[in-house]
């Protein structure tokens, strides 16, 4: 529980800087990067192929001389669960179906995204609009049509 995110605000331990919304492999996505532009965290919608769900990835940026193990991992903490995944390169990358847990976890984080490597690596990110509209924007529209019978006996 040291890395338990359990406040829906924002702390003061919560690194400095900015989301933006932009295109990652043309892909829709919000990136934070800290005061120094770095970019830190991206949360981006790939469309799935015909028939498929689309997913979502989060990657996160980590400094060139990081050295990751075959045993490397990543956790996730927010406001609204926690996930760990392996951690194989660097951006690392969690794609997830949009009907994942992960994915409901990134669209309903307030507060702060707590990200932990090998718990050496602590980066608290502020959660944010752009990111949770990402992930809203990435799940399909549901529509219900009414079958014929059901038009039919109502009338």
């Amino acid at each position: 529980f040291e890395y338990a995110v359990t406040s829906t605000e924002a702390t003061d331990d919560a690194m400095e800087g900015e989301w933006e919304t932009t295109t990652i492999s043309r892909a829709p996505a919000a990136v934070f990067s800290d005061i120094d532009g770095e970019a830190q965290l991206a949360v981006v919608c790939q469309s799935g192929e015909e028939g498929q769900a689309n997913s979502v990835s989060m990657l996160r940026y980590l400094p060139d001389d990081y050295e990751l193990s075959e045993q490397s991992s990543i956790a996730i903490y927010t406001s609204a669960g926690s996930k760990a995944y392996v951690a194989a390169d660097n951006p690392v990358n969690i794609t997830t179906s949009i009907n994942d847990y992960f994915a409901t976890m990134m669209g309903s984080a307030k507060g702060v995204i707590r990200v932990v490597i090998d718990d050496s690596d602590v980066a608290t990110i502020p959660a944010s609009e752009a990111a949770r509209q990402i992930v809203a924007d990435c799940r399909p529209e549901i529509s219900y049509q009414r079958p014929e019978s059901e038009e039919e006996d109502g009338e």
